[in-house]
């Protein structure tokens, strides 16, 4: 209460103090602006007095590095630094493709090592049972059929193994593999649209089209966009002569625009070059048709410049104060960076960043191609799924191994499988104590070594890949999910500086730092977690 009666006492007291100020001052705007500053100071908020460090990531990441010393308070400074760069990194186009592409490809690498691990760890385990079964019954043989597509590509090759070892898997770890795979392939038509997106980022109308809505260079949109295109390339390609001053061309090309597309920012744009030329009646026409479009705060700010060179301040504030209400960062800030301009200062519009990377997503959309590889991938995996839930009874008689002593066995060997997978040997020696006294102490003798020799081969690969033995029996979703989570962290750092910006050296740093940590983390708990089962005798 007492500072809001501070505030109002204040521009109370302020045309008393200002009595011999020129007439042409603009009151209105200077009491708006000065309440303004003083609800910043109030609210806590210090204004960014290096204007040209707003909204430029490569700025504050040289002032974060050139700032940065090992005191606390310095460290702080340059952190700060660094989370603006960070920032505005993100609000670019680049930035989100660069991001996009981090994430989609450690997505799509460690769902295909995951599978690949998963393959390679059932391998070692059922292959035993491929040959028994193929021994047993040379009729088998006709599934490795399964494994010719693999001699296309990699991946189908990939596929279909994992097809071959869904049949030694359970309903619920069956079900589980199928859906990777699925996801899989469907990773692999993302992966060919992001390399489209990647081809399209790189254009010359692309990057036209970014430099010049992010102030950072005119030309490339001078040279390289057309005037007929989109509308992205349209504007984009107008924008470039108004900030080169050259009014005469982009009042035609804004004008040719505005007969094709009812976005307001046309008009604003027309009103701006209007205002310099010194157009005013005309600019006024085109803020206000710009209005009628839908509210803008470059247009409300624009016209409240306009008021006030005709010292309408009454007007002048109504439209300022508007302006503010819709857009009061973009406001203050601009006010901020041209408040020694002698002359008036008007707003123009450019494309939003969201829209920057729109263009790009719309015109890798138009020419994307799945690539054949993929294509041959997506049918097998429809074909691998309609076998499997075809071929469940005919692929019968499976062999399993005794979790004892190791044997391999099916019921062509054995009249019927007893509990819990035993062999016939160690169920009566280990279970119905049927057996001579002398067989019963060699088997306890052989599965004690058994086992022995298990633990040991377990613990050394519990170190290997993060649930590589997990997926081998029946802590399978567990595995799986250490797997995937370790090599999504452990890619995501690799390729964090790989997709990183030469211009913008250690600006992934919060991605590459973090997912390293992460990665280890992950696989420090994997193969403690494991490694404490093995010993135990629970895997």
């Amino acid at each position: 209460m007492i500072k809001r009666s501070f505030i109002i006492l204040f521009l109370f007291l302020l045309p008393l103090v200002q009595t011999n100020t020129a007439l042409s001052e603009d009151y209105g705007l200077q009491y708006v602006s000065t309440y303004l500053s003083l609800k910043e100071l109030s609210s806590g908020i210090k204004a960014e007095k290096d204007n040209a460090l707003l909204q430029n990531e490569m700025l504050y990441l040289k002032r974060a590095k050139q700032s940065f010393r090992p005191e606390f308070k310095r460290a702080i400074e340059s952190t700060g630094y660094y989370l603006r760069a960070v920032y505005h990194y993100i609000k670019s186009p680049s930035g989100r493709v660069n991001i996009l592409m981090v994430v989609f490809f450690s997505l799509c690498l460690s769902l295909f090592l995951t599978l690949f691990s998963l393959v390679l760890s059932r391998t070692v385990r059922d292959l035993p049972l491929f040959v028994h079964e193929i021994s047993e019954s040379p009729v088998k043989l006709l599934f490795i059929v399964l494994l010719i597509p693999g001699l296309i590509d990699l991946r189908l090759m990939l596929l279909s193994l994992s097809v071959l070892l869904c049949f030694h898997m359970g309903d619920r770890q069956r079900r589980l593999t199928l859906l990777m795979m699925v996801i899989l392939v469907i990773g692999f038509f993302f992966y060919d649209f992001l390399k489209v997106s990647v081809n399209v980022k790189t254009t010359l109308p692309a990057k036209a089209i970014e430099l010049v809505n992010t102030d950072r260079s005119n030309i490339p949109a001078i040279t390289g966009l057309k005037e007929g295109g989109q509308f992205d390339e349209g504007f984009s390609h107008a924008l470039s002569l108004l900030k080169e001053k050259k009014t005469g061309e982009a009042i035609r090309l804004y004008a040719s625009l505005s007969e094709r597309y009812r976005d307001p920012r046309i008009d604003v744009n027309l009103g701006y070059l209007y205002a310099l030329a010194g157009k005013t009646e005309r600019a006024e026409e085109s803020f206000q048709r710009a209005l009628e479009k839908t509210e803008s705060a470059s247009a409300y700010y624009n016209l409240s410049m306009l008021y006030s060179e005709r010292l309408d301040f009454k007007g002048a504030d109504e439209f300022f104060l508007k302006a503010v209400k819709l857009d009061f960062p973009r406001v203050t800030a601009f006010r901020e960076k041209n408040k020694q301009s002698p002359k008036a200062t008007f707003m123009y519009d450019q494309l939003k960043a969201q829209e920057v990377f729109s263009y790009i997503l719309q015109r890798a959309a138009r020419q994307y191609r799945p690539s054949r590889e993929t294509l041959y991938s997506s049918a097998f995996s429809v074909f691998a799924i309609l076998f499997i839930a075809l071929s469940g009874k005919l692929y019968k008689h499976r062999a399993i191994k005794c979790p004892k002593c190791g044997k391999i066995h099916c019921i062509r060997c054995e009249r019927h499988f007893y509990w819990n997978g035993l062999c016939g040997s160690c169920y009566s020696s280990l279970v119905s104590f049927q057996a001579e006294p002398s067989e019963r102490i060699k088997v306890i003798l052989k599965t004690y070594s058994y086992s022995r020799r298990q633990r040991l081969i377990k613990g050394v690969f519990s170190f290997f890949i993060p649930g590589f033995i997990l997926m081998q029996g029946e802590r399978f979703i567990r595995g799986l999910s250490h797997c995937l989570i370790f090599f999504f962290f452990l890619f995501a750092a690799v390729l964090g500086r790989e997709f990183e910006p030469l211009y913008l050296s250690g600006i992934h740093g919060w991605i590459v730092y973090p997912c390293i940590f992460m990665a280890f983390l992950v696989y420090a708990y994997s193969a403690v977690y494991t490694f404490k089962r093995v010993r135990k005798g629970w895997l």
